[in-house]
């Protein structure tokens, strides 16, 4: 887990380093449930922007990571709010 906000302008804050997602999930008896991630792009002096992975720079987030996730088993959903992880 990270930070997702800054008050301060670094000279490695690009646009891409501001891209980020966070890991939400159900915790049940059964254990970990509707696992998801969200897309997102940090606050830099103002908050956190939510971003659909199904459009412009989300849509880039979420054909990274579906990308990057392939080769390791996990197939990857891209919904209209979130990015659902499908159980293997």
């Amino acid at each position: 887990m990270g930070n997702l906000v800054f008050d301060f302008v670094a000279p490695f804050f690009t646009e891409a380093t501001r891209r980020t997602i966070v890991f939400s999930a159900d915790i049940t008896a059964a254990g970990l449930e509707n696992c998801r991630l969200i897309c997102c792009r940090t606050g830099v002096n103002g908050p956190v922007k939510m971003l659909s992975p199904r459009e412009s720079e989300g849509a880039e987030l979420a054909a990274t990571l579906t990308r990057l996730s392939a080769p390791l088993g996990t197939a990857l959903t891209v919904g209209a709010d979130a990015i659902a992880i499908r159980p293997s």
